[in-house]
């Protein structure tokens, strides 16, 4: 990287902020140094937490804020034009619940111009790894031996698309890579190496692979979000080494997303609907805007929350607003009518609804208990 490595790039953070980076290899799934406090979570799965944020960021315009399973803040942002993203954090951007004693706390604003003065140092073009360089020669040597065996007369291998799509669909990446490159060693010499004909072609291949994702369980829109980045990205390749190296990664990305990131992913979305709620629970909030934020679907954040909290969105916000009102009938003289407002019911009767149905007594009853303690 021309100007500042990424290493000075680092300590540059670090020295400012007291926030440790880590390179993450997407390619490798490997991290050029450990994470101290990741490595101090047993059992937790810290690195696929970060392979997440780092293809999130992929999706995001090379930078994304996630959080780990436990509940602390991470930024990823992309090495444009490379496998590497750099991996900033912990940082505690809210109240927690547990010991988090030694991590640098910073502000929702800090932490989004953190993110996006990284991601401005990291703009500059990158070269090949050592690694990649590697797979290319293994690459061009498939290619010419699928020249030596070319028959021009041969039909299409339709059967080569049929046994990608099956294999991206039980997340077997070894096995699709390996399709992969016959099925682009067959469309390079078919096409007369006509890189246009290749271009097209491309894209249909990551159609099919769009379409087994989608039916192993990814969600349409966040593939189709990835897709119009990929096709546009298609464009600027001009040989077919790179390229067919490039589509290699786009499948274990997809691959990834569904079979090793699942788990990863849905506690990002909780934790970033609960700070929403949290944020806002004073206003008039709604399932669209909820799912807006998480950059989701209606449908597919309301499954989700029945999945992991077995409760409705309209649920969630209630349990937030009843706590912040159990806090106000302990702590304040507030009336009921301006406790309901202050907590985001536009109803006291609906108020005094939810809060009896969710504690047993009314809200007078839960005052009166509190004051004669």
């Amino acid at each position: 990287m021309s100007g500042m490595s990424v290493s000075e790039l680092s300590k540059h953070i670090f020295h400012l902020t007291g926030v440790n980076s880590s390179l993450l290899d997407t390619s490798l799934h490997t991290l050029d140094r450990d994470i101290a406090y990741c490595s101090s979570c047993k059992g937790c799965p810290y690195l696929n937490a970060h392979i997440y944020g780092a293809y999130e960021a992929e999706r995001w315009n090379n930078k994304y804020i996630y959080y780990c399973p436990k509940g602390l803040i991470f930024l990823a942002t992309q090495k444009p034009k490379s496998n590497f993203t750099l991996i900033t954090g912990p940082i505690v951007m809210e109240e927690c619940d547990f010991d988090a004693s030694g991590i640098p706390v910073l502000t929702t604003k800090a932490v989004g111009a953190l993110s996006e003065i990284i991601c401005e140092c990291l703009r500059a073009e990158s070269e090949f790894s050592e690694e990649e360089l590697a797979s290319q020669s293994d690459l061009l040597n498939m290619m010419y031996e699928i020249s030596c065996d070319f028959d021009n007369s041969a039909a299409y291998p339709l059967e080569y698309e049929t046994q990608l799509e099956q294999l991206v669909m039980i997340g077997d990446r070894q096995g699709a890579s390996e399709v992969l490159n016959r099925l682009m060693g067959y469309i390079y010499f078919s096409s007369n190496c006509d890189f246009d004909t290749i271009k097209s072609r491309t894209i249909e291949i990551i159609v099919i692979l769009s379409r087994a994702i989608i039916k192993s369980g990814a969600e349409a829109s966040e593939i189709f979000t990835l897709n119009s980045g990929y096709i546009k990205q298609v464009e600027n390749f001009n040989d077919i080494d790179s390229l067919s190296m490039w589509l290699i990664k786009v499948a274990h990305k997809f691959i990834g997303y569904v079979f090793d990131l699942k788990y990863i992913k849905h506690k990002d979305i909780i934790y970033k609907l609960s700070s929403y709620v949290k944020n806002n629970y004073q206003n008039k909030l709604s399932l669209s805007d909820a799912a807006a934020h998480v950059y989701l679907s209606r449908s597919y954040l309301s499954k989700l929350l029945r999945d992991e909290l077995g409760c409705t969105f309209t649920e969630y916000v209630n349990v937030v607003r009843i706590s912040k009102s159990k806090e106000l009938l302990k702590n304040s003289d507030l009336s009921l009518v301006d406790i309901s407002n202050t907590v985001g019911f536009e109803d006291q009767s609906y108020f005094t609804k939810v809060f009896k149905k969710t504690t047993g007594v009314s809200p007078g009853k839960y005052r009166e208990q509190r004051m004669n303690r």
